[in-house]
């Protein structure tokens, strides 16, 4: 929908705004402000406080750009006394000090809980003059973002703060008080409506890979043909299999299971060959995330150049994300790999590279790699674990005819995920247009409401 201007504008004396309505001001954040107030560091369990104890909240209640209260942790006994600065209604908690990407965000407190405080690194802002709301719907737009990073400071660069004078020195536009509910009554409905829509795409998606979960593991577990008569297992991992498939093991059909070296670091270069690291490994499809590639210049005769990749390996992520996997194709072809992730190559002609991969995205396969891992607080599978992979083996062309049916029935499901992923982008590009557009002005929504 197309919104009307503001019947007159005049200059705002804001660097990135030409104009503001006649009627609105403009100037430096501290204007507004009527208090600045951050808590304590204290320590704290690792778990959220129940009713009637003492939390301390997280620097992640902000981080969605909405306030969530359930993100803190429960005060240990010994720091009761210590904590400050309790959660405030109609105020806007801060994050001064976190990554580039996160400083300064922001979230309104619709409902104090006097028993939830404040760290250190969460600023408490009220406002006089200016709806708390208002400032958190402001501090959704491009504007605040990049005014934030050019007051950010810190001695690294992957952790920054703001201070409350550079903090106070945001310049910002606020309309008169009797026309800033007005203002938000509208974004409040708006942008309920286009939440309501993303998460119906959401939900979608959710749906989606579900379909496909279930597709890969009745495909790989039962075979294609439903009126085909089954048998007991005897892997323990599955109940009954069709009858005129075997049972084996990847130890069996392997030539070498084995891992990246450590150091490849000091191989890193602009150009040279694909590294493949975990986050090169989907969780739900046999392909890759090319999305981030670092690339390595390998010295010849290198001790990691046993494990150059070929067609047809399958990988395994063996430290973290567990259940990620690989089969290597043509277009990854001479790549080597990290020491967190697993390269089994097979032998003979039993297997088909890409059944197995299926089989690893299956329900079973899943649970196997999920299962076997070992470690305590760091989950991580041995070149064991994946050797003993159970699996089952159908003839191999029927192992074909499921691959071929995966790979359309997934393609045909991959579509429709980044159709309905694209939409949420729209639709996302759409509401942060909208919030920005209402807030400095551009669009005149009082009649709208």
């Amino acid at each position: 929908m197309i919104w009307p201007a503001y019947p007159a504008y005049r200059e705002s004396e804001v660097a990135w705004l030409d104009e503001i309505p006649s009627t609105w001001a403009s100037g430096p954040l501290r204007r507004w402000i009527k208090s600045i107030d951050s808590g304590t560091s204290v320590n704290a369990a690792d778990t959220p406080a129940r009713e009637h104890e003492t939390g301390v909240l997280k620097t992640s209640c902000v981080y969605t750009g909405t306030f969530d209260i359930t993100e803190n942790k429960t005060v240990v006994a010994d720091d009761l006394d210590r904590v400050s600065c309790p959660v405030l209604e109609d105020a806007l908690i801060v994050s001064r000090m976190n990554t580039p990407g996160l400083v300064g965000a922001a979230g309104y407190v619709e409902q104090g809980r006097k028993d939830i405080y404040l760290p250190d690194r969460l600023w408490q802002v009220l406002f006089a003059g200016v709806s708390s709301k208002w400032m958190h719907y402001w501090s959704k737009t491009q504007n605040y973002r990049d005014q934030i990073k050019s007051v950010a400071a810190g001695t690294s660069s992957s952790m920054q703060n703001i201070s409350q004078l550079e903090y106070g020195s945001i310049t910002v536009t606020v309309p008169p008080v009797s026309e800033q509910q007005t203002i938000l009554n509208f974004l409040d409905r708006e942008t309920a409506k286009i939440d309501a829509l993303i998460e119906k795409q959401e939900q979608l998606i959710a749906t989606l890979r579900e379909d496909r979960a279930v597709t890969i593991t009745q495909a790989v577990t039962k075979g294609l043909d439903p009126s085909c008569k089954l048998v007991k297992s005897t892997t323990g991992w599955i109940d009954s299999i069709p009858i005129h498939w075997e049972e084996t093991k990847l130890k069996w059909n392997v030539s070498a299971v084995t891992s990246g070296s450590r150091g490849w670091a000091q191989h890193y270069s602009d150009d040279g060959d694909y590294f493949i690291r975990i986050g090169n490994l989907t969780r739900d499809s046999i392909g890759f995330d090319d999305s981030s590639v670092q690339r390595v210049t390998v010295p010849l005769h290198a001790e990691g150049s046993r494990t150059m990749t070929r067609e047809g390996d399958l990988l395994f992520s063996i430290t973290a994300y567990l259940g990620s996997v690989a089969v290597v194709d043509e277009h990854h072809v001479g790549a080597y790999v990290s020491q967190h992730v697993a390269l089994a190559r097979l032998t003979g002609s039993s297997l088909d590279p890409k059944y197995v991969g299926y089989a690893m995205l299956s329900e079973v396969g899943q649970r196997q790699l999920k299962e076997q891992a070992y470690g305590g607080t760091k989950v991580q599978l041995s070149l064991d674990d994946i050797r003993s992979i159970a699996l089952l083996l159908p003839p191999k062309e029927e192992q074909a005819s499921i691959v071929s049916f995966l790979d359309s029935r997934c393609a045909h499901i991959d579509a429709l995920i980044a159709k309905s992923t694209a939409m949420i982008g729209v639709l996302g590009e759409y509401r942060s247009a909208l919030i920005t557009n209402a807030v400095t002005g551009r669009i005149d929504v009082r009649e709208a409401v």
